[in-house]
This record gives C-alpha cells, structure tokens and sequence, in this order.
C-alpha cells in the first residue's frame, strides 16, 4: 500500500510540473499575442503611418472553425486577454493593455483561415 500511495505522489506531482512547465508561444508577427497550435502564416501586412495596424493570414489544418474559436478564446483569456465582443465560431476581439486584437474566423473545407488584425 505504501508502494501505492509514493508512486501515485510522484506520478501527480509529475504531473503538475509538466503543467505548470507548458510556456505560452506567440506569434512571430505580432509578439504580444499567444499564437495557436499549428497556425501557418500565409502572408503579413505590416502596420505603417499610414495604416496603424497589422494584418497577418494564416491556415489552421484539418479542424473547424468551431475548434478554433473555443480553444483560441481559452488561449486569450488563460493570457490575461480581455475578451471585448465576438460572434461566435466566427471572430474573436480582445484587448490587452495597450494592445488590440480582432481574430477573424472562417472555415475552409477542412481547414481553418485566421485574418489577423491587431496593434
């Protein structure tokens, strides 16, 4: 019984580092904002004088927009992102000190298409 109870004690405290161990990537194009698993990049838009914000594309493969939009607004708000207003599955706009960000989503057969457009 003792063996029991030290093996499932190391085994949750495992557990618990590797949780706690999990980092938070972002994206490349815009620095501030937590990226989400498997986001490939189709193209950027710099902001500029001229137009202040920034537009990135990108391709999600083989899930929905539904998935997507769940688990990206769990990413947002697990990194402190105030949700400000959304339509459900199909955008997501959040703020986070001096940063704004609208998450646009549309489905694409199997894959999933995000309009970035943030500052």
């Amino acid at each position: 019984m003792k063996k029991f109870f030290s093996a499932f004690i190391i085994l949750v405290l495992s557990i618990s580092l590797f949780a706690c161990s999990a980092k938070t990537t972002y994206t490349k194009e815009f620095t501030y904002l937590p990226s989400y698993s498997g986001m490939q990049l189709s193209s950027f838009t710099p902001a500029t004088k001229k137009t202040p914000l920034a537009t990135a594309r990108y391709t999600i493969k083989d899930t929905t927009n539904n998935t997507v939009y769940q688990n990206y607004e769990s990413i947002l708000k697990k990194n402190k992102w105030t949700i400000t207003n959304g339509q459900k599955y199909f955008s997501i706009s959040a703020k986070k000190d001096a940063h704004l960000t609208n998450i646009l989503i549309q489905p694409s057969g199997k894959n999933v298409l995000l309009v970035v457009i943030s500052k």
